[in-house]
């Protein structure tokens, strides 16, 4: 009767008289039941986690913002000694010792001699130390702080801003706001009020977020760089396109872009960070700066109250069970003889015969069909053999493109070095490192006209490929847009404007350029954003050239200018990226421009610029051994050596 019936007909036939018996009434309850609590706001619930801790965070920024308004109120109402000043921010942090403990520094900057005509620069700092209030005066040419970004921002954008977060003492944000006073009838900037917060109030808060008493929380900027989270190797070293990277996450991907631009949604995540299951997050904007709280929880734990029910399910279907179990084992012997067989002989493919005889199966059941197909995946599994041994071909000539692509960048870079042969006036050595097969560090030179030689260095945000496409079009732009009749600081300033255009992945470039007079020795320059180069004098120390002329290129479309000075013959100026200053050790120590300058020194027995720049190398590599190099290096050496001054 049943010799032509297929397999899961008369399995059906054999097991259903009996499970109906059984579980017909159970499954009449617990069918609405289930189904019931699958529809339960799980969302709504989610939401309603996220969206209050959001509301809390929120509410201690807007606080803080409102402290730091009406601080910069009273500056500008009214004329303080230097003495009031310290006192009202000694008072104003004491207060809030216990009601607002996050709030770890307030300070008032006063732009050049707007306190004082005679003094260019004043600071207050009040922060809090060993249990009580320190205050401190520190601006001077140790802590030029007109060109940290919590002055220049709040100046040029005219309003109030928090930064980004930042080490110091602590992990911290600030709260910038600039006040003004009333001068010949307008308003003309005076200074910025600080109120710094430490973020580790907000670790704690962040951390302590659970969905059913799992799942973890974080906390991004509103750049996508990682403030909280519960792997602390991630806070201010990633981004949330970084990990999305590295996890290679659409997902993550594209919930990094709603983060930054303040949306909310529900996503689904590939992994969870603790258990490696399949996860959700929720994200949600905080309102007062820009930020985004993300929450990440596992599946599973979305439908803990279903897992709940199917415990109880199964707890009523084993007494069942029980009763079934001798007529499944007697039905299951019958029917699964030839597949007991059938994996017998997949057993030996899987031990790694792949040219196992698959057992002849007549039958045309599923049994059978399943015979045919385990031969046909025998054929198709010999064939993959073949395809992955093209595979490992195919990515062994990626990566010969990858160090292709690696020339290619190098080529970009002038190559002739020392450069200029015919030209007798100055020498140049320049070296670039990167951190990986393509970075994003550049260096250029070329003559303008016959007198005039333009040299360039630069340090893209970044990493990879993008830094170095980004790298490209920068050098691009200065080679089409440099020319005799241009100073620096217009050069520059037409550079950043291209650059911002249709920058929607925010990057930037620190970025330094010279026109140097080969005849006079004079030389105009322009520094945007970059590390202050240093001037080996002939004879008479080390010089510093701390000018700035803005922020890095890229960031907005600002004008740039530019200042002039000379080198004298013998003089070796000296350029390089961030990558020496911020080369780290085993012991998460920077290099810091203090062993730069000992190199220097050291090196003004010899100051060709190969041989300066071959030291610096040596001395950067010597210092970082035992540790993969982090960044970009790139150096670029050049000594003004006219009249027949022998050269290096």
């Amino acid at each position: 009767m049943f010799k032509n019936r297929s397999l899961a007909f008369r399995q059906s036939f054999y097991i259903l008289f009996s499970v109906i018996v059984v579980s017909l009434g159970i499954f009449s309850y617990v069918t609405c039941y289930v189904w019931s609590m699958m529809q339960e706001g799980i969302e709504t619930s989610t939401r309603h986690i996220g969206e209050s801790t959001a509301n809390r965070l929120d509410q201690i920024f807007i606080e803080t913002s409102r402290l730091g308004k009406q601080l910069a109120i009273q500056f500008e109402n009214s004329r303080m000694t230097d003495e009031e000043i310290g006192k009202l921010l000694t008072t104003t942090l004491e207060s809030m010792q216990y009601d607002r403990p996050e709030i770890y520094s307030l300070s008032v900057a006063y732009a050049p001699y707007c306190f004082d005509k005679n003094k260019e620069y004043f600071m207050v700092y009040a922060s809090r130390k060993d249990g009580g209030i320190k205050l401190e005066h520190t601006g001077g040419t140790d802590y030029e702080y007109f060109y940290y970004n919590w002055y220049t921002l709040p100046k040029t954008l005219e309003h109030a801003v928090w930064t980004e977060p930042y080490f110091d003492e602590v992990v911290m944000a600030s709260y910038a706001v600039p006040f003004y006073r009333e001068q010949n009838g307008k308003q003309e900037f005076t200074g910025v009020i600080t109120i710094d917060l430490s973020l580790s109030w907000l670790q704690k808060a962040v951390s302590t977020i659970k969905l059913n008493n799992a799942g973890y929380a974080f906390l991004i900027s509103k750049f996508g760089r990682v403030i909280t989270h519960p792997d602390s190797e991630r806070i201010m070293n990633e981004t949330i396109f970084s990990m999305a990277e590295e996890r290679e996450d659409k997902f993550l991907r594209d919930a990094g872009r709603d983060m930054i631009a303040g949306k909310s949604g529900l996503v689904p995540y590939q992994k969870h960070l603790i258990s490696q299951k399949k996860a959700w997050m929720f994200y949600t904007p905080l309102q007062s700066n820009g930020w985004s709280l993300g929450i990440i929880y596992p599946e599973d734990q979305l439908y803990e109250a279903i897992f709940s029910m199917e415990i109880t399910i199964f707890s009523l279907f084993l007494i069942g069970m029980l009763l079934l179990l001798g007529v499944i084992i007697w039905i299951s012997l019958k029917i699964t003889r030839p597949l007991r067989i059938l994996t017998k002989a997949t057993g030996e493919i899987g031990s790694g015969n792949f040219h196992a005889a698959m057992p002849e199966i007549t039958a045309n059941d599923e049994i059978g069909k399943l015979s045919k197909a385990f031969s046909a995946m025998q054929s198709a599994l010999l064939k993959h053999i073949e395809n992955l041994k093209e595979t490992t071909a195919a990515k062994e000539k990626i990566e010969s493109e990858l160090k292709i692509a690696k020339d290619i960048q190098m080529g970009i870079l002038p190559q002739l070095l020392p450069p200029f042969p015919e030209c007798q006036e100055f020498s140049l050595f320049a070296v670039l490192n990167s951190a990986k097969a393509v970075g994003g560090d550049l260096y250029d030179f070329f003559h303008l006209d016959e007198d005039h030689v333009c040299i360039v260095i630069g340090d893209v945000s970044g990493k990879g490929v993008p830094a170095s496409l980004f790298m490209a079009v920068t050098q691009t732009l200065h080679r089409g847009i440099a020319n005799i009749k241009m100073n620096t600081g217009e050069i520059v300033t037409k550079v950043s404007k291209s650059l911002s255009q249709n920058n929607e992945t925010s990057m930037f470039v620190t970025y330094f350029m010279l026109i140097l007079n080969v005849r006079t020795g004079e030389m105009q320059y322009t520094n945007a954003g970059h590390n202050p180069p240093f001037i080996l004098r002939n004879g008479d120390g080390i010089t510093k050239i701390t000018q700035r002329h803005g922020p890095p290129a890229g960031v907005a479309e600002l004008d740039y200018g530019m200042d002039t000075m000379t080198l004298n013959p013998g003089d070796t100026l000296v350029l390089y990226t961030d990558g020496v200053t911020e080369a780290m050790n085993v012991d998460n120590h920077e290099f810091g421009e203090n062993r730069l300058l000992g190199i220097l020194a050291d090196s003004a027995a010899n100051p060709a610029p190969k041989n300066i720049t071959n030291n610096i190398l040596f001395a950067v590599s010597k210092f970082t051994a035992g540790q993969e190099q982090s960044d970009d290096i790139t150096i670029l050496a050049l000594r003004f050596a006219p009249n027949g001054l022998i050269k290096g």
